[in-house]
């Protein structure tokens, strides 16, 4: 019975999180309240403070949530940092986009976290939450792009962090721009035809 209502909880707090996401990409999260969430889910405000402090906890688990979805969508080699060619690291790139461009949680979470929160004092853990995840992408591609220039497969005189960081820019850049108009980007089909020529002058 315990494991029961274990479960019943965690399913409860993930649709008040499903709730919170989709009020938040409607309204912004300065004019959402823990009523509307509440209201939208079908449940009542005590049901939200059962799971949540208020509406910053409430955000930040929203966003630990999301974190732990993209993890599974990316593919990184089966060697890890280890790579062999350029063309591994393209295809977690492209992986990504495609499986990102059909993942709406995702989608919106971006949409909200770029365009819709004012990032406040109050907020700074968000924020925070957010550089860890940015530092472990370019930490994976900094060790990549070593590891093709270990064996010859990078530019000579190229930093591996520099091209980690330009990688990592332009990505998020593509990625705005498709959650503001999806008119100017195909991401799951043009993305990476962004990124293209800046991996391709990066290989000799």
């Amino acid at each position: 019975m315990a494991r029961k209502t274990k479960e019943d909880a965690e399913k409860t707090r993930i649709a008040l999180l499903e709730s919170a996401l989709n009020i938040f990409d409607d309204k912004g999260y300065s004019n959402t309240t823990l009523t509307d969430i509440a209201t939208s889910a079908g449940m009542t405000r005590g049901a939200v403070y059962w799971h949540f402090k208020d509406k910053k906890d409430l955000f930040l688990q929203m966003t630990q949530w999301m974190l732990e979805e993209e993890e599974k969508i990316i593919e990184k080699p089966g060697n890890g940092y280890d790579v062999e060619d350029v063309s591994e690291i393209i295809d977690v790139i492209v992986a990504y986009f495609q499986a990102l461009a059909q993942n709406k949680h995702l989608e919106k979470f971006f949409r909200v976290t770029t365009y819709k929160v004012e990032y406040t004092q109050e907020l700074s853990d968000i924020l925070q939450s957010q550089r860890h995840g940015i530092k472990e992408s370019l930490t994976y591609l900094t060790d990549a792009f070593s590891s093709l220039s270990s064996k010859g497969k990078l530019k000579v005189g190229l930093d591996p962090a520099k091209c980690a960081a330009l990688i990592i820019t332009h990505a998020w850049g593509i990625i705005a721009l498709w959650i503001l108009d999806k008119t100017m980007v195909d991401l799951a089909t043009d993305g990476y035809g962004f990124l293209k020529p800046h991996i391709e002058n990066m290989t000799p």
